[in-house]
Formats: C-alpha cells, structure tokens, sequence
C-alpha cells in the first residue's frame, strides 16, 4: 500500500538558471527530479528539471534544498515517486545568507515503505522552508541566546529588526 505526504519547498537557483535555460516558469508547471551524481556542490544534488517548446530533452532550472536533498536522493534510491509542480511563478528570495532566488514549488512525494515515509517527512518538517507562509527570522531570539544577559542598551552587539532603510552611497 503506497503511503504519500505534500510538502512545499522551493527550487533554488533561479538566478543561475533563468539566463542559462531562458526559463519562465509557470503556475503548475511540471517539474521532474533526477538524482545527481556528479554534482561538485553537492554529492546528494537533486535537480529539478523541465522540458521547454523548441529544445530537446530535459533542461535543469534549479536544485531542491542542500537542507533536504540527502533525504530526497536517497528516498528517489528507495523507490519514492515525486510529483512537482511550480506552486508560484515569482521567484522569491533564498533564505541562504549568500542570496539567490527559489522558485516555490509544491511536491507530492509516494512512498511504500511508511518508516521511510515517515523519516523524510520529520526532515522535511524540521527544515520549516518558508514557501507556503512567511519567512520567519529568528535572528533576535538566536543572537540573545547566545549572548544572553550581556546585552543591553550600552552594548556593542546590534541586532538589525529589518526595518531599517537602505542607504546609498554615490561613488
């Protein structure tokens, strides 16, 4: 008996791919995941990819998540069946530090075995990968953990709110 579970997550590199692939994706565009195994990046790289008018055969428009790729290259190992589809055709921000652009996609994963199942869905969960909702920084809540009682109003650690503006500078 198959046993199945949703999860959103996004397709990152979207910056790399979109002038590469002249991709433009669009809302429930089928997307197919293969298993990489000689990505440098990566060694459990899963790319997402698509077929587009006017090319042949399948073009690589991004990567599932560093975060959970170990747990979908080995679930594809098992046996798992994904179902992807581009949930949003706006890229939105990577929650990298070093940036990016995601596309949001939503993905149906069958799987057979329920322990195997169950597994990746406790991995998907704990990545929290902010598709669906909004992204949450928890930055504040880190930063007074780790410095603790040490911070106050003279202190030099500085915590940005994000609401403060952006300054430019002429050159």
């Amino acid at each position: 008996m198959a046993n199945h579970f949703e999860f959103y997550s996004g397709l990152r590199g979207y910056h790399v791919y979109k002038n590469s692939a002249d991709w433009k994706p669009y809302e429930k565009e089928k997307v197919t995941l293969k298993r990489e195994k000689n990505n440098k990046h990566d060694k459990f790289a899963v790319a997402g990819r698509v077929t587009m008018r006017g090319r042949f055969g399948w073009i690589i428009v991004g990567h599932i998540p560093r975060e959970v790729s170990r747990y979908v290259w080995y679930s594809i190992l098992e046996g798992a069946k994904y179902e992807v589809e581009v949930f949003k055709k706006e890229p939105i921000a990577s929650p990298l530090l070093q940036g990016g652009l995601d596309i949001p996609i939503k993905v149906l994963v069958t799987l057979y075995s329920p322990e195997n199942l169950s597994i990746l869905m406790e991995k998907v969960k704990d990545v929290q990968y902010p598709i669906a909702g909004a992204y949450i920084d928890n930055s504040k809540e880190i930063l007074k953990e780790l410095v603790g009682d040490e911070m106050d109003e003279n202190s030099d650690c500085e915590i940005d709110d994000g609401e403060s503006e952006i300054e430019l500078i002429d050159e």
